[in-house]
């Protein structure tokens, strides 16, 4: 008999853009609301968090995009361990939050925040090419493997 897996996450996509556009990679992952709430209740020490930016930094050079420039591929919503969005070297390239639901876990009280358990969603912004994608991608499943390992 299989062990039961409790999956905290779906990819729709990713879908390339129609030939000759720019920006328009699309996907959107969808994160379970109840991790979510956990995630946006836990704080690790900001070693950890330099820890894993570093890690970060090395899948960026993997898809070689460090020759684009310099970001902090993991940005957290502030007093959490649920990242407010996910960063590659580009034009603004990111995977961030949907705006609905980073307002409503940053403005909302820890306390009321046990009730909320509807998914949340990370849309990508300025995704140029495949490369930002998929690293992007692998940016999100890392955070999401390894805190799903260490927190669940």
């Amino acid at each position: 008999m299989a062990a039961k897996r409790n999956f905290i996450y779906s990819i729709d996509g990713p879908t390339p853009p129609e030939k000759g556009e720019l920006g328009h990679w699309g996907f959107d992952i969808i994160l379970d609301g109840n991790f979510a709430r956990k995630m946006r209740e836990k704080y690790p020490n900001e070693e950890v968090k330099a820890r894993l930016n570093g890690e970060g930094r090395i899948i960026i050079a993997r898809y070689g995009l460090e020759k684009m420039g310099n970001v902090t591929p993991y940005d957290f919503l502030s007093g959490s361990w649920l990242p407010n969005s996910f960063r590659v070297p580009g034009n603004a390239c990111d995977l961030g939050l949907e705006c609905s639901d980073r307002e409503e876990l940053t403005n909302t009280r820890l306390g009321e925040i046990e009730k909320r358990l509807r998914p949340v969603t990370y849309t990508p912004h300025n995704v140029d090419g495949r490369d930002q994608a998929f690293c992007l991608l692998s940016l999100f499943t890392h955070w999401a493997n390894l805190t799903n390992m260490v927190f669940n």
